[in-house]
């Protein structure tokens, strides 16, 4: 958490697996935060550069990436973001709020793809120079039920998703879904486990209240 003169900063990110309503809600956050004159910025991963675009890109339109190459394409882009967009605006006292982060890089590349944990952590604490949201809101439900919510929704051609993980197997969702629990169990001062069955606008006032508490606070 960073104070510039009396506007206090810091990183808030949105995650959970494909189908749970993250960009939604990070939208809604950045929205109200905005509407209280409480300065914001909303980012995404991959994305929020150039650089980090194009490899978004990458990834959506080459489903033969290995493993370890989607990875070190996932890191490349959280590099970039985080030294030219992230540390730039909290430095200036402008609260980030991110759609994924370093916990999406354990779930998907550690747990889900099954990739050595250890150095995938290893990777994402260079990738983000060491930045750790101040607070993290995990997005949950039935993984079934997430991915029928995929299969319905009206994409935004603005938005870009990137498909490939939500072709991959249920069994493959449960793992990550799974990493994301085990995640938020050992970080519980930081993460905060939502159930995304609930209705958006109570999702959004309840994500609101966190945030601002802890600016409060």
């Amino acid at each position: 958490m960073k104070r510039v003169g009396s506007s206090v900063s810091f990183l808030v990110s949105i995650e959970g697996f494909d189908g749970v309503g993250k960009t939604t809600q990070a939208k809604l956050l950045h929205n109200n935060l905005t509407k209280r004159s409480i300065k914001s910025l909303i980012v995404r991963e991959p994305g929020g550069t150039t650089l980090a675009e194009k490899i978004r890109e990458e990834l959506n339109q080459n489903p033969s990436l290995t493993s370890t190459t989607e990875l070190l394409l996932f890191e490349v882009a959280r590099s970039d973001l985080v030294e030219n967009v992230m540390m730039p605006n909290l430095s200036d006292g402008i609260i980030v709020v991110t759609d994924r982060y370093i916990d999406s890089t354990l779930a998907y590349q550690g747990f889900g793809r099954g990739l050595n944990l250890s150095k995938v952590k290893q990777l994402n604490n260079i990738s983000s120079l060491g930045l750790l949201p101040e607070i993290t809101f995990l997005l949950d439900m039935n993984v079934e039920d997430a991915l029928r919510r995929v299969s319905n929704r009206n994409e935004d051609p603005e938005e870009k998703q990137i498909t490939k993980f939500e072709k991959e197997t249920v069994e493959f969702h449960q793992r990550v879904r799974n990493g994301f629990l085990e995640i938020a169990k050992n970080n519980k001062e930081r993460i905060i486990i939502l159930d995304s069955t609930l209705g958006v606008e109570e999702l959004s006032k309840i994500i609101l209240e966190k945030v601002i508490e802890k600016i409060e606070n």
